[in-house]
């Protein structure tokens, strides 16, 4: 989080008085963001009292509404009204699965008996195992998304996965938001498999963040139809800035599954993003669906792992 000692300031109440608006959509504060990253503006963006907030640093005030100018006269579209994008979702679902997250972490931590085991190895049976994995244990590839090797790995992933998934969330619905992102996880974490070796192991769910990142990206690229310039290529620069400052630092960091999360992310943004435009997305039923299909497949997975998984020393 920012350090109030650095005299931050919210950019979004000067921005909203500049263009006259009365409220700002979620699109235009993760578009923003965006323009704010490709600057190389350090910024932070939260949720508080129910409203976003994007802070800066003093110094970097003026240049970061500058910034933000240029794009949006670069982009102007005739009749746009900039707060036309409305919500969808909202972040009451968001909350509760990383809440979630939170509560089976503990879980694991704690000494259960069953499924044979006493206590449940959680962690051995559910971590992305690459030999596992190629035996046919595809289920590593959901259930590993679901652990953390300590407390600081899990809340980096949920402050950090929080923000970015909340936009999806709000914008395409919580089912459609949490199914993009998980998929984006677990073929993240497959294609990882295919480039490491067979000693290889990862756990966490950062894969599944940076393919939200991704998503973000590929949804806004694609939304005004095929296009390379560089308008358009602004939120794909932006989301590989994003992988380098916060997805390859420290000595355990897995940089090929972040990656391979981020670049499956843009291409499944891509594609969510051509159908946005065409309006080819499913019905308010289908995002209820999409959202219980992605609870399904984690609980049926870690059931998969606890009843027929197999302790990587007997594989």
């Amino acid at each position: 989080m920012y350090d109030e000692n650095m005299h931050w300031e919210d950019l979004l109440p000067k921005l909203q008085n500049y263009y006259n608006l009365n409220r700002v959509s979620d699109q235009e504060v993760w578009e923003w963001s965006l323009v704010l990253s490709s600057k190389n503006i350090e910024h932070v963006v939260d949720v508080g009292d129910y409203k976003w907030h994007v802070f800066v640093r003093d110094q970097d005030m003026h240049r970061a509404q500058k910034e933000i100018d240029y794009y949006v006269q670069e982009n102007a579209e005739p009749g746009r009204d900039h707060s036309e994008a409305a919500s969808v979702g909202s972040l009451e679902p968001t909350i509760w699965f990383v809440l979630l997250l939170a509560v089976f972490y503990k879980v694991t931590g704690m000494a259960f008996q069953g499924f044979g085991y006493d206590p449940i190895p959680w962690e051995k049976l559910g971590y992305v195992d690459v030999w596992a994995v190629s035996k046919g244990e595809w289920w590593r590839l959901i259930t590993g998304l679901t652990l953390h090797a300590d407390i600081a790995h899990l809340v980096g992933n949920v402050v950090i996965g929080g923000v970015f998934i909340s936009f999806l969330c709000r914008k395409y619905g919580s089912g459609y938001g949490w199914g993009f992102v998980l998929s984006s996880g677990i073929l993240g974490n497959y294609i990882n498999t295919l480039m490491q070796d067979y000693t290889h192991n990862s756990l966490g769910f950062s894969t599944a963040v940076f393919g939200a990142i991704g998503l973000l990206g590929g949804t806004r690229s694609l939304e005004k139809g095929f296009s390379l310039d560089k308008q358009q290529m602004v939120p794909f620069a932006a989301g590989l800035g994003l992988l380098a400052m916060l997805g390859s630092g420290g000595k355990n960091t897995d940089f090929g599954a972040h990656i391979s999360g981020f670049l499956m992310g843009f291409l499944m943004g891509c594609a969510v993003g051509w159908c946005t435009k065409n309006n080819l997305l499913p019905t308010l039923k289908g995002n209820r669906i999409l959202g219980l299909l992605a609870l399904g497949i984690v609980i049926w997975s870690w059931y998969m792992a606890l009843q027929h998984g197999h302790l990587p020393d007997n594989i």
